[in-house]
């Protein structure tokens, strides 16, 4: 039993939007083992529920502390922030990559079950480079020209065209070929299955060609639901195919003739159409075939050898693709533990994380704690920290929900009723919390701050600290949310400048 490998990886040197992210891996199979567990959750878990944003949770190894924000010689000391890029991945099974260079297919050696000399059934799935060719395509071919050994061969043609050719007595002059009457409806690159079967006699001294494609992505053939493409070729005259002694080749002759250029994924041969199968080749099965090796096996047991520049390369798989939130640290068993949370894109579609003008300002100042004060109360009593650094804190009382009082922001703000509403932070060690109170007309707020030892030691120790907080005070009704915030010098201790 293969399993796949798993693959975590962070954008840390580029923009959260950016088209072309420069990724980080820190974690891979067994050669970068740092992830512990990795939980996902997308979707609805019901079908009439809401959907929901995707999210992730990695529990990462984080012994030597290169996952904490807070250790300055750590390999990623100033990148592990919110809203940096991240995805997790899995390879499991190949694809033959067929570079239409010379030599490049993949073949197996001749045996009698491979002689089919009644109706046939060739199936496969290839994403061409051009599904218009500048040469004829060979998809699969038992067939060398050379030594009149021609049985069956099927290829996508210049203009697009499905063809299947065979051959009555192994000789290229006897060969009967029938053509789609329609090209195959794939864009360049896109993956697609195809279909050529083949009646050798109706009963009514014809035989019969049919031509079929599907998008499905399976690549169980069994499972792949059909659509004829074009429609019926009838030819008069029944006809036989030849039991020779060539090789089978996918992506060429095995002479090294009109090479395909593109990405193979499946092949199948049956002997009747719906019946026997002799060839049953899948690429992507992680238990038959291995990517950077030159062989595998397919479920028939027939092993097939590639033949270079042709390369089997693994399938990679995207299990989540979204924005970090947190880098929360934590210690289980002796070992320190980074649980990384994220959420996807969808996340930012339902305009819950867009951000404004005010939020990219304090993301470039990098913040050691920043409080929203936008965590939907009093329907949670959480008060998220959304600097990264996890100093989340808590919600004392009912204060209620208002709009933001910053322009273009969609964050909201709370109202404290100057009684027993207040928000709080546990620190890391005692310290004495600063209380500072406004008053105007009949209104009275009262804003108890996060104690100042809750800040990073980094910060702390590192030449003066800025605490900024954003108040508007309100006599009567609310000020509307197009007021801006007044900013004041506040008496505050040595070593501690707060604007206000």
């Amino acid at each position: 039993m293969t399993y796949p490998t798993v693959r975590a990886q962070v954008a840390f040197d580029t923009a959260p939007l950016a088209t072309t992210p420069t990724w980080t891996t820190i974690h891979e199979g067994t050669s970068t083992q740092r992830a512990m567990t990795a939980t996902t959750r997308t979707g609805r878990q019901f079908e009439l529920d809401p959907f929901q944003p995707g999210r992730m949770t990695l529990k990462l190894d984080n012994s030597d502390r290169r996952f904490d924000p807070l250790h300055a010689s750590g390999p990623y000391y100033g990148k592990l922030l919110p809203r940096k890029r991240t995805r997790l991945q899995a390879d499991w099974g190949t694809y033959l990559n067929l570079t239409g260079a010379s030599g490049s297919m993949a073949t197996t050696p001749d045996a009698s079950s491979l002689d089919v000399t009644g109706d046939i059934d060739i199936r496969v799935r290839v994403a061409l480079v051009d599904w218009t060719p500048g040469a004829s395509s060979v998809l699969v071919a038992k067939a060398m020209f050379g030594t009149n050994q021609v049985s069956y061969v099927v290829a996508v043609d210049t203009d697009g065209t499905l063809t299947l050719f065979t051959s009555p007595d192994g000789t290229a002059g006897s060969g009967l070929v029938g053509s789609s009457t329609t090209p195959v409806p794939a864009a360049d690159g896109t993956a697609m299955w195809v279909r050529a079967t083949l009646d050798v006699d109706n009963g009514a001294g014809s035989r019969v060609y049919r031509f079929y494609t599907s998008t499905d992505v399976t690549h169980d053939h069994a499972a792949v639901s059909w659509t004829q493409l074009g429609t019926t070729v009838t030819t008069a005259g029944a006809t036989s195919i030849f039991a020779g002694t060539s090789v089978v080749a996918v992506g060429a002759f095995p002479e090294d003739a009109s090479r395909s250029t593109g990405r193979l994924y499946a092949a199948t041969v049956l002997s009747g159409i719906g019946g026997t199968v002799v060839v049953d080749l899948d690429f992507t099965d992680g238990n038959q075939f291995t990517a950077g090796t030159l062989t595998g096996t397919d479920a028939t047991s027939r092993v097939w050898t590639v033949s270079t520049p042709a390369s089997l390369v693994a399938v990679t798989y995207d299990l989540f693709s979204g924005f970090v939130d947190t880098w929360p640290q934590d210690s289980q068993r002796f070992m320190g533990v980074s649980e990384m949370t994220a959420t996807d894109g969808f996340k930012i579609l339902s305009r819950i994380d867009l951000s404004s003008a005010y939020e990219e300002t304090v993301r470039g100042d990098a913040p050691a704690g920043w409080w929203r004060l936008g965590d939907n109360t009093p329907t949670s009593n959480l008060c998220a920290d959304s600097s990264g650094y996890g100093h989340d804190g808590y919600f004392k009382g009912l204060p209620a929900s208002v709009d933001s009082i910053v322009d273009g922001a969609d964050d909201s703000a709370v109202d404290f009723d100057g009684g027993n509403d207040r928000s709080s932070s546990t620190p890391p060690r005692r310290s004495r919390q600063r209380r500072s109170q406004s008053r105007r007309g009949s209104s009275r707020h009262r804003i108890r701050p996060f104690g100042l030892s809750s800040l990073p030691r980094p910060t702390r120790s590192t030449g003066s600290t800025s605490l900024s907080c954003w108040l508007s005070t309100m006599a009567g009704q609310r000020t509307s949310p197009s007021t801006r915030p007044v900013r004041r010098p506040v008496h505050c201790p040595p070593r501690w400048s707060t604007m206000i």
